[in-house]
């Protein structure tokens, strides 16, 4: 907990869905997600097979949170709560303490354009195939070698696998395969929307795909559970006060009003409902927690890391940690959000008008609050 929260004083909840009331065998859906990537790359944007062969490593993917694409380098980097760079490799080769010191001798400024934070679970394969390509690519001059280009394309293929490829036909075909509800999430929201709280969900999801991984997680009462339901939300421009308010409005059969490219505004609007009065619960630390929190809204930043720690890596090093020193990724956890728990149904089993006291962290102290 980073911030006193007073929950008497919160009229509306919303909720992401993915890795938040829903949770993904992430392993499974990144290993679909990188194969027809790979085929796009190859397809659609001229790359040779043999240069996005990526190398897989589990161990990456359970920390990648802590990890960033540094693109004027075409470094994988983890950076420390002061934004220097404490470890870095190149095309999975290893910089030397020399190396790094030269490559890096500056803090990575917080809105440097060429860092790309891998901020969701669903991120991990862009580091892999980024890496194969940099590894392919980077020392033959021969090659067209744009960093930047790279992450673009390697980015556009994988959202294209998420959103408009095979991917979402594959899972919704064995959804309970990749897909499992929170325990007890569901009683749970009744006696929250029992207590008075209106309750709604912002997904980036399309409708199709969105409805089946709710009827999964949350059971077909969602409709009546929720009071909106905001789908292709295309998060975090959703909470961008510029951006377009429009949006395609249904009402499901139960009740629930259903909204498509909606906007925050939208939702403010139809549950009569304003900033501080409103608390999102997400796991992505930019399009969830820091979007958000811009947008006025008080947050809860589910870190699935906290409750599933991973032996220090000899390289990597621990998630929250880097040598002496808080990671990046462990500020961000401690720093941008309201309330932070591993799992939604932890804020869930507290009374719908409890106040939250904040607890004392140090992620050097272990990888667990």
């Amino acid at each position: 907990m980073n911030r006193a929260l007073d929950l008497g004083r919160i009229d509306a909840v919303g909720f992401d869905l993915d890795h938040t009331l829903a949770l993904y065998d992430d392993d499974a859906v990144n290993a679909l997600a990188m194969t027809e990537a790979q085929g796009l790359l190859v397809d659609q944007r001229g790359y040779r097979a043999g240069e996005v062969a990526a190398e897989v490593d589990p161990h990456d993917a359970a920390i990648a949170r802590a990890l960033s694409l540094e693109l004027s380098s075409a470094h994988v980097v983890k950076l420390d709560a002061n934004r220097r760079v404490r470890v870095a490799r190149r095309g999975r080769v290893w910089l030397e303490h020399d190396e790094l010191a030269l490559a890096h001798p500056n803090p990575v400024s917080e809105h440097d354009v060429d860092v790309h934070p891998l901020s969701s679970r669903f991120d991990v394969p862009t580091m892999w195939l980024f890496e194969a390509v940099v590894a392919a690519r980077g020392c033959d001059p021969r090659d067209n070698f744009d960093p930047a280009r790279i992450c673009r394309d390697v980015r556009e293929m994988l959202d294209w696998s998420h959103t408009r490829g095979d991917l979402k036909h594959r899972l919704v075909a064995d959804l309970a395969r990749f897909v499992s509800p929170v325990e007890h999430t569901t009683e749970r929201l009744l006696d929250w929307r029992r207590a008075g709280k209106q309750l709604f969900v912002v997904t980036n999801s399309d409708r199709a795909f969105a409805e089946a991984v709710l009827d999964l997680s949350v059971g077909t009462r969602w409709r009546e559970l929720f009071a909106v339901v905001s789908m292709s939300s295309a998060k975090p421009r959703f909470f961008d006060r510029n951006a377009p308010a429009h949006a395609s409005t249904s009402r499901a059969a139960s009740g629930a009003t259903v909204l498509e490219g909606a906007h925050a505004t939208t939702i403010e609007h139809l549950l009569n409902v304003r900033g501080e009065r409103v608390l999102y619960v997400g796991d992505n630390a930019r399009a969830d927690v820091r979007a958000a929190r811009s947008y006025g809204w008080k947050t809860v930043h589910v870190v699935a890391e906290l409750s599933t720690p991973v032996s220090p890596d000899q390289r990597w090093g621990a998630t929250f940690g880097t040598e002496s020193e808080p990671s990046w990724f462990a500020h961000d956890v401690l720093t941008q959000a309201d309330v932070v728990c591993d799992r939604v149904d932890r804020l869930l089993a507290l009374e719908p008008d409890a106040r939250i006291e904040p607890a004392a962290w140090s992620p050097l102290g272990g990888e667990s609050p």
